[in-house]
């Protein structure tokens, strides 16, 4: 997510309400702020102002070489070791539908 990113912004508070939701069913949400620790501050009201209180973290320099989208936002789904369930990965503001992914997923990993 950035500042400046309008979708960003404006899918948080869902987003907040499913970490608190799913949490209990072992899924964190984890958050990657593109701008840089030079909106570090900006980044926190914002999360703050949407109710944010899960994990986010401030992207390094070379995150287009490490994640394969350059478009925001858009949500991976990762297993506990690091690999991309859901490819390609969910790009756009589509926070309705994660409840159905997260529980597909969850019932795969069940198995």
């Amino acid at each position: 997510w950035a500042t400046w990113c309008g979708p960003c912004v404006k899918e948080m508070p869902d987003l907040a309400k499913l970490s608190r939701e799913y949490e209990k069913k072992g899924c964190r949400i984890i958050g990657i702020c593109l701008d840089g620790a030079e909106e570090k501050e900006e980044a926190i009201q914002i999360l703050k102002d949407n109710g944010v209180e899960y994990l986010n973290l401030i992207a390094p320099e070379n995150i287009n070489d490490i994640l394969p989208s350059s478009v925001i936002p858009t949500t991976y789904f990762v297993d506990s070791n690091g690999t991309i369930l859901v490819n390609p990965p969910v790009q756009g503001a589509a926070v309705e539908g994660y409840p159905e992914i997260l529980d597909d997923l969850l019932e795969m990993l069940d198995k």
